[in-house]
């Protein structure tokens, strides 16, 4: 069964998967969480760039990905601190990007704008690594005062284009 389409999810999400140090603590965190709390977390660490959204041109999105991503470098983040969005239940990571990872990811959403449907507001838009989500509102500050301090600078080695969960 398609979780995506039972959720009313829109299939095709672009995200950085995390590697080494950092996809360690925060599969441990995303665990401790799940045993303490009893609550919905994600299986694997990552930071969304643009979605979810739909499309019916997936061959023009995949040569306007492929395109975009060869044009940058040096793509780098910090994650500083643990942070909420109390209106739809998440507790995340706080994502400080390069200049570089700014640009490609504004490139990439100009770039893909003609061509996809993003539910989305764009100007809503927060760099983010989710830790979990659908947390009641009173766990909440419990969770995010409990999640430890991480503060460390990761390089980019793969951004991801997903149709439905799968990789692309």
């Amino acid at each position: 069964m398609n979780v995506f389409l039972v959720m009313g999810m829109p299939p095709y999400l672009i995200e950085i998967r995390m590697f080494g140090s950092a996809k360690k603590q925060m599969k441990d965190i995303i665990h401790e969480l799940c045993l303490i709390y009893e609550i919905k977390t994600l299986d694997v660490p990552h930071i969304t760039l643009i979605g979810p959204f739909d499309t019916r041109a997936e061959h023009l999105v995949i040569r306007t990905f492929e395109s975009v991503c060869s044009n940058f470098k040096n793509l780098a983040y910090m994650i500083d601190d643990v942070k909420t969005f109390r209106s739809t239940g998440v507790v995340y990571l706080n994502v400080i990007p390069n200049q570089q990872l700014r640009s490609f990811r504004k490139t990439l959403y100009k770039s893909l704008k003609p061509c996809c449907e993003f539910p989305a507001i764009e100007n809503e838009f927060v760099f983010h690594a989710t830790v979990a989500n659908h947390v009641p509102e009173k766990q909440l500050n419990a969770i995010k005062y409990n999640v430890p301090k991480m503060k460390f600078q990761h390089v980019v080695m793969r951004v991801t284009f997903l149709k439905n969960g799968h990789i692309l």
